[in-house]
């Protein structure tokens, strides 16, 4: 006869939490760290402001000058719950049936990963997408109609329609570079990331890789190649056609993911009498952006 503990559930605590955080690194490579700053929150909510801008440091000519600030969009993040349980029937842990319990901890951890990897990838696949996607600007992510600031109705675009090639990553290349600030003064992007679609992963590692360029008979130095970009493949992204140029250190001043309740995995201590115990995973995050500079998109029909 197998020693039956009235304990079971809780014993079995430690090593099915140990499975359900090797479920959630497991297999994934998020992309998650190399776009958003993340950060750790104690608040119900947290509040960004986007670009803002002041006027040129002047000469010091015996009294200070105050800087004149064209303030930036005000963006609040608010964090809703997240949570998902498994039960384990008795008869497992009387049968040792340890694969089977783990291979349900650890499924749960792996769907708390790749519902995260979900999200932040909504905010690229929403991209050309306003109304509830909308930025604090009340435009999409890419728009060609951005206005350059709070006050300064000049518009600009980070929005195209090509598909990804050596002429159209050498074009958004350059449009990048003359990103206006809020004042109109060269805001100094410097675009370092072509993300993009699994599908389009192929070429534009050939793109970017190429020492010459690409799709062309002649010996014609890559140019994008010398820019020292990296080609970031999301398997998150959905459209299989649109892709993105990005600065990846303006994206982590634009770009944020507060965590206000870390993933844990607990377990409740009064469901076993009717023979399974119940585990839930629960955890509070928050994503978004507060400015559009830090790149540019493709909707490619």
């Amino acid at each position: 006869m197998p020693m039956i503990s009235e304990n079971w559930a809780n014993l079995l605590l430690p090593a099915l939490k140990k499975v359900f955080f090797q479920g959630m690194d497991e297999r994934m490579q998020s992309v998650i760290p190399m776009l958003f700053n993340v950060q750790t929150s104690t608040r119900d909510n947290e509040k960004t402001l986007g670009v803002e801008d002041i006027n040129q440091i002047p000469e010091y000519k015996g009294a200070l000058e105050y800087a004149d600030w064209n303030e930036g969009y005000l963006k609040t993040f608010t964090f809703p719950e997240y949570a998902l349980a498994i039960s384990i029937e008795r008869k497992l842990y009387d049968d040792a049936q340890y694969n089977i319990m783990n291979q349900r901890a650890l499924r749960l951890g792996l769907s708390f990963a790749r519902t995260r990897e979900t999200h932040a990838a909504s905010v690229f696949n929403n991209a050309f997408t306003a109304g509830d996607y909308a930025g604090t600007d009340a435009k999409a992510l890419c728009a060609t109609d951005h206005p350059l600031g709070v006050g300064n109705a000049t518009t600009a675009s980070n929005k195209g329609t090509s598909e990804l090639s050596v002429a159209s990553v050498i074009s958004t290349y350059e449009a990048m570079l003359t990103t206006k600030s809020p004042s109109g003064g060269v805001h100094n992007v410097i675009p370092d990331m072509l993300l993009v679609p699994p599908t389009l992963a192929a070429k534009g590692w050939e793109i970017i890789n190429s020492t010459l360029k690409p799709d062309t008979g002649n010996n014609n130095a890559n140019f994008v190649q010398g820019q020292g970009m990296k080609v970031v493949t999301w398997n998150y992204l959905t459209d299989t056609n649109n892709w993105f140029m990005v600065d990846s250190q303006l994206a982590m001043m634009h770009l944020h993911w507060f965590n206000r309740i870390q993933p844990e995995f607990e377990f409740d201590p009064t469901g076993s009498y009717n023979l399974k115990s119940n585990y839930r995973g629960y955890a509070r995050w928050g994503y978004g952006f507060d400015d559009w500079r830090f790149i540019y998109g493709h909707a490619v029909a």
